[in-house]
């Protein structure tokens, strides 16, 4: 909740705006901030989309990103428990699947793939501590998977393209001061998926 006794100068969202009825968010921001406040959002986004099942394989290829660079290979004499092991070797097949899957547009098999592999995950025990460190990455990755599987459902977790994001915030009364994508998963475009810092600020 966005709950203040006072007008503020500066407002700072880090990771949290994709979980949020994104026009409430901004009004509320909009409506704490002083005149010329501003507005710093830092936040994952998606590739722009026309419907569902294209937002939905661009969530995909955006979450297979992140998971895609961190499959570290584990030297095989790594002394793994049976539950890492299981973990690891899940995702290690599975992941580069999907994400061919949904850039080929094969989106409801990527989707079904996707659920199935949560759904496997979630039967394992993740340790609390590694018996390898690298064992930390597949750890990532099935928290990432459970991103992208909540992503999938607009009324869990509203990530939105940037563009529109930044329509939004321009239609509520902030002008555009800074926009960067500073981790890019899919698309060439500057405002294609990825993580991205925009500066807000407030007009009156």
């Amino acid at each position: 909740k966005f709950e203040y006794d006072k007008e503020v100068s500066l407002i700072i969202s880090v990771g949290a705006s994709h979980r949020m009825n994104l026009p409430i968010f901004l009004q509320k921001s909009h409506d704490l901030l002083e005149e010329n406040g501003i507005l710093i959002v830092s936040d994952e986004f998606v590739s722009p989309y026309n419907d569902r099942t294209e937002r939905a394989g661009n969530i995909i290829s955006h979450h297979t990103k992140y998971m895609l660079e961190t499959l570290a290979e584990i030297p095989e004499d790594a002394d793994l428990t049976d539950e890492e092991r299981k973990m690891v070797d899940l995702l290690s097949r599975n992941i580069p699947l999907i994400s061919y899957l949904a850039e080929i547009g094969e989106v409801r098999t990527a989707i079904s793939y996707a659920f199935q592999l949560f759904r496997d995950l979630s039967k394992i025990s993740i340790p609390s501590r590694f018996s390898h460190p690298l064992v930390s990455y597949y750890v990532f990755q099935y928290l990432e998977l459970s991103e992208m599987v909540a992503g999938l459902d607009y009324e869990v977790e509203r990530k939105t393209y940037a563009d529109r994001f930044k329509s939004l915030a321009e239609e509520t009364g902030f002008s555009l001061l800074h926009h960067t994508r500073i981790y890019a998963t899919h698309g060439a475009g500057d405002m294609d998926a990825g993580t991205h810092v925009f500066v807000l600020k407030k007009e009156v």
